[in-house]
């Protein structure tokens, strides 16, 4: 039975969906049809991570080796899971399981204080996180981790990438392992792919339709009301004429929604918490990233 030769291991969820669907159009590749079966990270009903298993989380390896059926004839063989890098068992999982000198890894880093917000706040556009406040669920989040058992809920965690880093390297060859800056794959998408096909040993000519973009933003009502307002525009849709309806659909949207921002104070504490990890990841990368370190900077 076929098992992958390559994973991305995340961090950024708009990278990874991205990369998933955008290597996706090469005839050699071929994808899980569940992006993230995250099942390095709890592999066999890990007790530990039971809890937080959504139910299309793949749990053993039967229902694994499922997801590469039909797969045989592609060259490049993958999927895409988030919780990969930050989980301390998945590298020896994936090691035993797939080969340490076979697999390809390739892992998405992006501005950890920036990739800790946005999983902020994709809890919060999907109701899952209920304090309003940033500061306050990331202190918070350590003690909802260890009761309901959520790696996801540690908002900090996987933003020690050169921690995660290190950890891989015990298991597989650092040259198997492919970093890329969030950054350099949103200003120069076709490059990084291009390298990403090599890494994973496809056709690095083919070109790519990179016009479409997967959960590069969010928004959030401003307050209570806003919230209730934001959820009937669409059935008050219908009773307006179709000739204003999108101009003024769009004009109530803008009113009631609001793109959130990272706070300077909160980034300045960010930026202390991760300072040390970030200058282990220039040596790894061999880059300076004075710009993570910079508070009025961000990606």
């Amino acid at each position: 039975m076929p098992l992958p030769n390559f994973l991305i291991l995340g961090a950024p969820r708009a990278g990874t969906t991205s990369l998933y669907y955008w290597l996706a159009q090469h005839p050699d590749v071929f994808f899980s049809p569940i992006k993230e079966p995250h099942y390095f990270a709890i592999a066999d009903g890990d007790r530990h991570h039971r809890a937080w298993c959504e139910p299309e989380f793949v749990r053993t390896r039967a229902q694994y080796e499922q997801l590469f059926i039909g797969s045989d004839r592609y060259s490049a063989i993958g999927e895409a899971s988030t919780t990969y890098l930050q989980s301390p068992e998945a590298p020896a999982r994936i090691a035993d399981a797939l080969g340490a000198s076979r697999v390809r890894l390739i892992a998405i880093v992006r501005n950890p204080a920036d990739r800790a917000f946005s999983h902020y706040l994709d809890h919060r556009s999907d109701g899952a996180e209920t304090i309003g406040k940033f500061r306050d669920a990331w202190l918070d989040a350590p003690r909802r981790a260890a009761e309901q058992c959520r790696i996801d809920w540690d908002y900090l965690e996987p933003g020690q990438y050169a921690k995660h880093i290190d950890n891989y390297s015990h298991f597989i060859p650092r040259e198997s392992l492919k970093i890329v800056l969030f950054e350099d794959f949103v200003q120069q998408p076709g490059d990084v792919l291009a390298q990403i096909c090599d890494h994973i040993g496809v056709d690095s000519s083919f070109e790519f339709d990179t016009s479409v973009r997967y959960n590069s933003s969010h928004h959030l009502p401003a307050n209570a009301f806003q919230a209730f307002a934001a959820r009937r525009i669409s059935s008050i849709s219908k009773l307006i004429p179709s000739g204003v309806r999108t101009g003024m659909i769009e004009g109530v949207r803008s009113a009631v929604l609001r793109k959130p921002v990272l706070s300077d104070d909160d980034r300045a504490e960010l930026i202390s918490v991760y300072r040390s990890d970030i200058e282990r990841l220039e040596e790894i990368i061999g880059r300076p990233l004075n710009h993570w370190l910079n508070p009025q900077l961000s990606d």
